[in-house]
């Protein structure tokens, strides 16, 4: 592992032989030692969603964001059980690049390789569409609809999924993309006097807000100029890990997703496979997975008494 982190800022690697949660480690280490964006790169959702959570459980769910259209449980999903798939992964994916946006220190960034090819918005005009409302604060009535509504959140007599609003009397509902639950925002005039969570069967208040920030649906492209990528998004010395690139390499080719190819290749730092890359130094850890015992003990003996024969201790 020393090795590792010796040489992960001058060279390109090629970890091979490395085991699931072993490489979590690995990358919580690099991530603690280097101290910068670290930009994690997975073929399938299961994998993205795997090393998300050990990363997790070892770093804590600050220092993390998942770009895929998937939901996560962590994140976006525990209660929203009618939207749509699609609108589920808009939040998924809104979330992740807001975040990515206002970070101020480093955090790790997990993609799937399906969404490296996703048109964004410029990331300084999407931080100008973002608005932050706060309790207090002279925001306008009127105004407040006006930019609901041409950041193409939709109107309708009740909210009922991310991306809706509703006006009654002095009051503004409003489901964000990017949250779980809808808010309740009063005013007294012009002037924001609350903002609420809410339960949309009951329509009682859960818990009151200072703040709240809305995020358009920015990847909506038929509204918003998207001439960019996530690699846009990503500071420039950020430390591009990518597990199996061949795979991914041949997976984005059936895409036609040639300029997600050519960053990839242009970025990539760490590949994690067992398959040699021409200009890359290789690290075999020779890790080998444990058998699966299925909880036979005449298995485990038998594995113990083999080691033992090899002079390894138990």
């Amino acid at each position: 592992m020393k090795g590792v982190l010796e040489k992960a800022s001058s060279s390109r690697l090629q970890l091979s032989n490395v085991v699931p949660s072993f490489d979590s480690v690995l990358t919580a280490e690099l991530f603690t030692t280097l101290t910068k964006d670290l930009f994690i790169v997975c073929q399938t959702v299961p994998d993205c969603e795997r090393l998300y959570d050990d990363l997790v459980k070892l770093l804590g769910e600050e220092k993390m964001t998942l770009f895929a259209k998937v939901e996560h449980q962590s994140q976006i999903a525990k209660a929203l059980h009618k939207n749509s798939v699609d609108t589920q992964n808009i939040g998924q994916l809104l979330e992740a690049i807001e975040k990515i946006s206002i970070a101020e220190e480093p955090m790790i960034v997990i993609a799937q390789a399906d969404c490296l090819a996703l048109q964004l918005p410029d990331p300084n005009a999407f931080k100008k569409q973002t608005l932050t409302i706060r309790r207090d604060e002279e925001v306008g009535f009127d105004l407040l609809q006006d930019w609901l509504k041409s950041h193409w959140f939709e109107h309708k007599s009740f909210v009922d999924s991310c991306g809706d609003y509703a006006v009654r009397g002095g009051i503004i509902d409003v489901f964000p993309f990017t949250e779980t639950v809808p808010y309740r925002i009063e005013f007294f005039g012009d002037t924001i006097e609350s903002i609420r969570e809410f339960d949309l069967i009951s329509q009682r208040s859960i818990t009151h807000r200072e703040e709240l920030v809305l995020i358009p649906n920015a990847l909506d492209s038929e509204t918003t100029a998207t001439q960019s990528s996530i690699f846009d998004y990503l500071a420039e010395d950020a430390l591009t890990i990518v597990y199996e690139p061949g795979q991914i390499e041949k997976h984005l080719e059936e895409r036609h997703e040639e300029k997600a190819i050519a960053k990839l290749h242009e970025r990539t730092q760490i590949a994690y496979t067992n398959f040699p890359i021409e200009g890359f130094e290789e690290i075999d850890f020779g890790i080998k997975r444990q058998p699966n015992f299925q909880a036979n003990l005449k298995l485990i003996r038998a594995e113990i008494e083999n080691l033992l024969s090899k002079g390894i201790t138990v």
